[in-house]
């Protein structure tokens, strides 16, 4: 049985189970749902729901505490377990799902980028080897459900070009980081968040980007991974 054929045919045996003269409103949800049902299948269910959830993981751990092996399935982790495990039925009806974990992670992205990066940085020039120009460093924040990123780049004809470095904010382990797992985990007991910078390291070092974040760092008592 596919995952429309599931949902019509639980919709249909409640449908039938209905005591006469129930409630039209429960009539009416039953039918929105039966024709809803041909567009319901479980990847789009996932796509909607889950992967903007702050439960959702693109992969996961798993071993307990063992970071070396990592199950590339898509996971949820208020259920654990990885997501084809679970019905259609059980993720559409999930009342776990929430985004406060990224809205808060994404709100200390910006205050960091506006009151830690931007004043320290406000003099550095980021120089594209494509244009052969350097451009005053701008930013941008971008996150999904794991995750929320910095970006330093620069702006040409209005366009946000990305540069050579990216500031993870993390709050919990991310197998794509399987190899630092030991030191983020020891950043997330000591603070909210840790933060994994990835990028050029000449570039960072001409910014002077990291004795920046190793202030900022200080300062919040946040962890800083450097790849």
């Amino acid at each position: 049985m596919n995952t429309k054929d599931e949902l019509l045919f639980v919709v249909k045996n409640a449908q039938h189970s209905l005591p006469s003269g129930i409630n039209n409103r429960i009539g009416d949800i039953l039918n929105f749902v039966e024709g809803m049902a041909q567009f319901l299948d479980k990847d789009t269910v996932i796509d909607m729901k889950c992967r903007t959830c702050d439960n959702y993981g693109s992969s996961f751990f798993p071993l307990e505490g063992d970071y070396k092996v990592v199950d590339c399935h898509e996971y949820c982790h208020v259920k654990r377990q990885p997501l084809h495990h679970m019905t259609l039925l059980t993720i559409a009806k999930c009342l776990d799902y929430t985004k406060d974990k990224q809205t808060r992670l994404e709100a200390l992205a910006r205050t960091i980028m506006e009151e830690d990066l931007r004043p320290a940085l406000a003099s550095q020039k980021l120089y594209d080897r494509r244009l052969f120009r350097n451009f005053p460093l701008e930013y941008r924040i971008s996150r999904n459900a794991e995750r929320v990123c910095i970006r330093l780049g620069h702006v040409s004809d209005e366009q946000f070009v990305d540069g050579d470095v990216n500031l993870y904010l993390l709050r919990r382990l991310d197998p794509e980081y399987a190899d630092l797992s030991a030191r983020i985990m020891a950043g997330l007991q000591k603070g909210e968040a840790v933060m994994v910078v990835e990028g050029n390291q000449n570039t960072r070092r001409q910014l002077g980007l990291e004795e920046v974040l190793d202030r900022m760092g200080n300062r919040r008592k946040m962890d800083i991974v450097y790849l």
